[in-house]
């Protein structure tokens, strides 16, 4: 009667563990597989008493892999191509003995909770930082350009005199912007996540998103297929996302402002079946070889910019579990991909 109480309580823990929980034979067999672990691979058919292989070829092959070598380095995966990135561990249970190799426990995680959390311990320290930077930065900062404009006021001025205040007023709004992001960083409350439709919610956003960067109605699209998708997120960081990416279309495009064209494009992906929303340009697109820094902070590819952006974004889908990525375009121009969690993942977590 211990043995199956102890029995019972182990399998209630380990069904509510956030992280994903295998038990593998030494034939790779699953014995053991919890709800969690079951949502991170996509849901599979083959669950218990089914080969790994099926359940999941990606994580099939690191099984292989860390069996030829266990200290093999391991990279993040992914179980389905839409589905969150993954990281697995692996460990021995039991002795081998005369019974062949032990089975295998094999821990599953999410990355992107893995970052929000020391995302939380950073913010914190940042929070402490910002106050003082807000302080020593900005005072001295409004005086310098409080004397830029009283200077721009004298009358006579020569012509390279003007430049030179046009040269401080410039760099003084942009070292203002680079403080305002990085309080907004220190700022950033808790989701508040809610369903949002996506087809009247982007078009309700689209006559702001027109106003804020002076584009004309035919310039910004939205085209959502189904007009019923619905997502979970917080509507007011969503927003800011979307602002931050319309804002790098904008700023990036070399062409006259007049034949920029940006495109949000959403649906329901056919390989995992969750939300997403492409947001896709006509501009000249990232170079490959700074598409692997894009979302670092500080990094730029412009002269002006403050390299947070696109960051900030970064950091505000990642606390509402949406992956933001940018995917190259065959036809030229950029676009930037939010996918969402698959509404059936969220209920089953």
């Amino acid at each position: 009667a211990d043995l199956a109480s102890l029995a019972q309580l182990n399998d209630h823990v380990i069904q509510q563990m956030r992280a994903g929980i295998l038990v593998v034979d030494d034939q790779a067999v699953i014995q053991v597989m919890n709800e969690a672990a079951w949502a991170l691979l996509g849901m599979p058919v083959a669950m218990r008493h089914h080969a790994l292989e099926e359940a999941s070829p990606p994580l099939a092959t690191q099984y292989r892999t860390w069996r030829r070598d266990a200290d093999a380095e391991r990279t993040d995966f992914r179980a389905v191509a839409s589905g969150p990135d993954l990281r697995a561990s692996f460990a021995p249970i039991g002795d081998k003995g005369s019974h062949g190799n032990p089975g295998t426990l094999i821990v599953l995680e999410d990355t992107a909770r893995l970052t929000a959390e020391a995302q939380q311990l950073k913010l914190a320290s940042l929070g402490r930082l910002t106050a003082g930077i807000a302080h020593e930065i900005r005072n001295p900062l409004g005086a310098i350009s409080h004397a830029a404009q009283l200077l721009e006021e004298a009358p006579d001025l020569p012509p390279t005199d003007r430049r030179m205040i046009e040269i401080i007023q410039q760099n003084s709004r942009r070292v203002n912007d680079t403080v305002e992001n990085i309080l907004k960083l220190s700022r950033q409350d808790n989701p508040h996540p809610k369903p949002l439709v996506l087809g009247p919610w982007l078009n309700q956003l689209s006559d702001e998103l027109r106003q804020g960067h002076r584009l004309a109605e035919q310039q910004l699209r939205i085209e959502i297929d189904p007009r019923d998708t619905t997502v979970f997120a917080d509507p007011g960081q969503l927003r800011q996302v979307i602002d931050v990416l319309c804002d790098n279309a904008v700023r990036h495009f070399e062409r006259p402002a007049e034949q920029l064209v940006i495109r949000l494009v959403g649906g329901v992906t056919p390989e995992s079946a969750g939300p997403f929303i492409d947001l896709r340009d006509n501009g000249p697109g990232i170079p490959r070889k700074a598409q692997a820094n894009l979302f670092e902070p500080f990094f730029t590819t412009r002269n002006d910019g403050t390299g947070l952006g696109l960051y900030i974004a970064r950091q505000l889908c990642e606390t509402n579990h949406i992956r933001l990525e940018y995917l190259s375009q065959p036809t030229g121009g950029s676009c930037f991909r939010l996918s969402f969690p698959n509404p059936r993942h969220t209920t089953k977590l």
